[in-house]
């Protein structure tokens, strides 16, 4: 009965955590291909046995459809969503270039694949939130400590 209890909560909240572990932010299409090479910025390892090591990060900005402009750090997936409805994901590397009304993307995952900018509905780059990703860790932590001393106490 224990076992069983652990392996559900366990089945409920990795997914949970999973899907938390990256946010998805709105770009213009036009500017995916400024994310191509970015530029570095400097970064020193916090944790683990490289830790206080320099470490150089590929950083982008990028502005969004309201006009505000949106910093990308390191490496980032893509998403393109298109005005019938089909939506085609890139893997990180994603490179990009735009000729003429032409958007031409590929990924780890696909080929050089293009896009005419009038039939794309939206562009979605995709990083690591650590932030979102520390708060579910302790909370699903804490309620999957709270589950299991309900069930051993039982």
């Amino acid at each position: 009965m224990v076992g069983t209890v652990r392996l559900r909560s366990l089945l409920v909240l990795a997914p949970l955590a999973l899907s938390s572990c990256y946010s998805w932010t709105e770009i213009k299409p036009t500017e995916l291909p400024k994310l191509n090479g970015g530029t570095t910025a400097p970064g020193t390892i916090v944790s683990g046995t490289n830790r206080g090591e320099a470490i150089a990060v590929s950083v982008g900005q990028v502005e969004r459809p309201d006009g505000r402009l949106f910093e990308v750090k390191g490496e980032f997936d893509a998403r393109i969503s298109q005005s019938n409805g089909e939506r085609v994901e890139f893997d990180h590397p994603v490179r990009s270039q735009l000729e003429a009304s032409t958007l031409t993307v590929q990924g780890e995952n696909r080929a050089q694949t293009p896009f005419e900018l009038d039939d794309i509905k939206k562009v979605e780059i995709s990083q690591f939130d650590r932030t979102t990703t520390t708060i579910l860790g302790v909370v699903g932590g804490v309620g999957l400590g709270a589950v299991m001393a309900v069930v051993v106490s039982r």
